[in-house]
């Protein structure tokens, strides 16, 4: 049966008002008709603003779907609720394996039902017809910031609006290279769909370490046209500086790439990072793969966390954090956790090759280095 990792915000994480008026505690209710409530319907003249609260963190819960892979509120959609630990304490409960999760009413960031979509659900609800009455809160297509106000134009019932879990998840994936790339081992550069456990390969920190496990993960054309987000990542040759990439290097959106730099080392106290690549958009000889084309990835895992040289440069293998894990499926954490069997438990041990450029600090330095003119990895 398909599961999905979704991120769910309760909805004590929100406020909203309309036209500047008065700041409401919570989610607009949902009205008999399945829809957003008449008083609070957004339209051309109606704004509706939601806010995110400063302090509002997401919770992360498992989906089991057993019919359309969408967030559904259709009375025959018996979509229900699932996560690894089997119960969850949300909204003042504590809701076990098998709760059914309802969508109510969907808001939409641009009018007649355009834009970015932000679902809200009912925990338990009535899987048969609606549930007027207050929501239990929402999950967004769109990431979202602590502190961060969406304009809402128009919303319709949920059954008419819903979109595949891929959209919900925040469109993430684990580290990963895609077959072509050349790995550096005791062996030679060998491609890393060719890799295996028990390879040596060299890594920055450690000499040649054995590898551990190979994951492969593959996405069809329908999956990257439905949610882009998840498309590699093209650095073409030499835009690193130094010749480096030797050749193009494709990653996926997360896989973070090793810069050394003079400009590195005055934000971190090192001089070398690890930036998701990702992040290196918009820089010449950096572009993102098109919707509906399908992508293999291959995922390389060691006992720590290490730093790999992939068409000569420098980037990271698999880190074993929850994150990373989740994005991989629960086969991929089956398997890993038959190699490693105290990995929940080892998760507070594991630490990044090296600190990670984020946020608003790594805007700053990306952008510095592109204005000095110097290469990425000097």
């Amino acid at each position: 049966m398909p599961l999905y990792y979704v991120n769910v915000y309760t909805a004590d994480s929100f406020t909203y008002s309309y036209n500047g008026g008065p700041s409401i505690n919570g989610l607009p209710a949902e009205h008999s008709s399945g829809s957003i409530d008449p008083a609070a319907n957004p339209s051309a003249t109606r704004h509706l603003v939601l806010t995110l609260k400063p302090n509002a963190v997401p919770i992360r819960i498992l989906i089991e779907d057993n019919d359309t892979g969408r967030l559904s509120g259709h009375p025959n959609s018996n979509t229900s609720f699932d996560e690894v630990s089997n119960a969850q304490h949300i909204v003042g409960g504590t809701y076990n394996a098998g709760a059914l999760i309802n969508g109510a009413y969907t808001m939409f960031t641009g009018a007649n039902g355009t834009g970015d979509l932000l679902v809200t659900y009912r925990l338990n609800g009535n899987n048969s017809g609606i549930d007027a009455g207050p929501v239990q809160g929402l999950i967004s297509s769109i990431p979202l910031s602590p502190g961060q106000s969406i304009h809402i134009l128009s919303s319709r019932t949920t059954d008419t609006a819903a979109l595949p879990y891929a959209h919900y998840d925040g469109g993430e994936t684990a580290p990963c290279f895609t077959p072509g790339t050349l790995i550096t081992t005791n062996q030679g550069d060998l491609p890393v769909e060719n890799l295996r456990p028990g390879d040596r390969v060299l890594t920055r920190d450690h000499g040649f370490q054995v590898l551990r496990w190979v994951g492969r993960r593959i996405f069809t054309a329908q999956e990257t046209a439905e949610n882009p987000r998840i498309l590699p990542i093209t650095l073409c040759r030499g835009v690193l500086g130094n010749d480096m990439p030797s050749q193009d290097l494709v990653v996926s959106p997360q896989h973070r790439i090793l810069l050394r730099s003079e400009v590195v080392k005055r934000y971190f106290g090192s001089s070398e990072a690890l930036v998701p690549a990702k992040k290196l958009l918009g820089l010449p000889g950096v572009s993102q793969g098109l919707p509906g084309t399908p992508v293999t990835y291959l995922h390389l895992l060691f006992d720590e966390h290490e730093v790999v040289l992939s068409n000569e440069a420098w980037t990271e293998s698999l880190m074993t954090g929850r994150i990373a894990l989740e994005a991989l499926g629960l086969e991929a954490i089956a398997e890993i956790r038959m190699i490693f069997p105290d990995l929940l438990e080892r998760e507070h041990q594991i630490r990044s090759a090296r600190p990670v450029v984020k946020g608003r600090e790594g805007r700053l330095l990306l952008r510095e280095i592109e204005q000095s003119a110097l290469p990425f990895v000097d």
